[in-house]
């Protein structure tokens, strides 16, 4: 843990400000190049090649030169960056329940992250070929203004196939799929026909009735791995 804390300080020093747009993934690999001198650009490359942060690259089934965000790779580096880094005075003022309920409060969205992986390891890996999608390529899919986001997609030639939404939160709510589907209009022809997905710890009664009516598949984290 030492030689952990030891080695996020000096990547800290060294690379914080690309860090911190890595975890946040606001910042798209485009603008890098506008935005920070080259020799930060080479910073995120090598961090890269380390494995410490990743490129994530906006999945279309005809583009030729994808979008791509970073995004911190190691748990343990995604975790120290969003809530001791920025909380290392109150920290070392004594303030950890202060800090502790902000990270209560927040801990669900943190955690949405790893779930977002999660669910695309599932369904690349063992969801049932009968009942959904075989993709052939899996990833994740945001507007140009980053306005529209979708956690999961899966493409099959030059077509959507597949859509998900994948949430964390302890009861998914009918605005849920309402995103989803608006998500769905977004793309346009290209996704008419894909199926929808919603990933969750549980889903509000609202949603389940809508859900049968819009032939969208729901399906509970504990089936996960199960």
């Amino acid at each position: 843990m030492t030689q952990r804390r030891d080695l996020s300080d000096a990547l800290a020093r060294e690379c914080g400000v690309q860090l911190k747009i890595a975890q946040d993934g606001t910042v798209r690999c485009r603008d890098l190049g506008q935005r920070k001198p080259l020799g930060r650009d080479r910073q995120l490359a090598r961090l890269d090649e380390l494995g410490y942060i990743t490129r994530r690259q906006a999945l279309e089934p005809t583009a030729k030169r994808p979008r791509g965000s970073y995004r911190i790779a190691d748990p343990f580096f995604r975790f120290w960056f969003r809530y001791v880094f920025p909380n290392r005075s109150r920290l070392e003022r004594g303030r950890t329940n202060d800090v502790y309920g902000e990270l209560d409060t927040d801990l669900d969205t943190f955690a949405g992250l790893a779930f977002e992986d999660c669910c695309r390891e599932w369904l690349g890996r063992y969801a049932p070929p009968d009942a959904l999608p075989n993709s052939e390529h899996l990833g994740s899919w945001w507007s140009r203004d980053g306005q529209v986001e979708i956690d999961v997609v899966g493409t099959t030639k030059n077509h959507y196939d597949l859509l998900a939404s994948c949430k964390w939160s302890q009861t998914a709510k009918p605005s849920v799929l309402g995103e989803l589907l608006a998500a769905r209009d977004h793309l346009g022809g290209r996704a008419t026909h894909a199926r929808l997905i919603i990933f969750a710890r549980g889903f509000d009664q609202r949603l389940i009735e809508q859900a049968a009516l819009e032939d969208v598949t729901l399906i509970p984290a504990h089936q996960l791995f199960a």
